[in-house]
């Protein structure tokens, strides 16, 4: 089972380096140094490893983003922002690989949005359980606050190969953060964010 891990892990990211279609199984099987027929052992082709790495890697951040935003340890405003800031960088990694063009749509269509429904529903909740704790007002229509927010992340992500502009992924989600609580924060949720109440 070690080994199916290593081989995912690694499949991950020599993909992200060079890109799908750029990588063959040979270059795997050498990157981990084991024959291809015990690469083939236990994925049955390229495509069906990717399916498996990515279904691994977002499975992963769906348990962190459920982890965090069940965490009553945490102060709602803290507990929101990282739930923002996690959605956004599980999102920044899934993209390198959404603007692959090498990739088979239909792995795409099967992996990507089961990760984009579970950040929907993730902040959707918080939302809900901002307004009712008197964090975030009531008057902005709560149903497309998520969308929002997911919307503004995909924007981000494609700026650079959009309109040519570039910005770390730490500025970008500052930056969303910024937005989303000057827009969206009542004034106790103001005072909360700032570390006052």
């Amino acid at each position: 089972m070690i080994k199916k891990e290593r081989i995912t892990e690694a499949a991950l990211q020599l993909f992200a380096e060079k890109g799908y279609r750029n990588v063959r199984m040979d270059d795997l099987a050498e990157y981990l140094c084991i024959s291809k027929k015990t690469l083939y052992n236990h994925f049955e082709s390229k495509e069906s490893l990717l399916t498996a790495a990515l279904q691994k890697r977002v499975d992963a951040s769906l348990s962190m983003l459920v982890e965090i935003s069940d965490d009553m340890s945490l102060a709602f405003i803290p507990r929101l922002k990282e739930v923002l800031h996690s959605a956004g960088t599980a999102l920044s990694f899934t993209d390198a690989f959404t603007t692959d063009s090498g990739l088979p749509d239909d792995l795409v269509d099967a992996v990507f949005p089961r990760l984009q429904d579970h950040i929907l529903l993730l902040v959707r909740k918080l939302v809900d359980e901002g307004i009712e704790e008197g964090y975030i007002r009531a008057d902005i229509p709560v149903e497309t606050l998520p969308y929002i927010h997911l919307g503004i992340i995909e924007t981000f992500l494609k700026m650079e190969s959009r309109f040519g502009v570039k910005a770390s992924l730490k500025d970008m989600l500052y930056f969303i953060q910024t937005i989303v609580f000057t827009g969206l924060l009542t004034e106790k949720g103001r005072i909360a964010e700032e570390g006052l109440l």
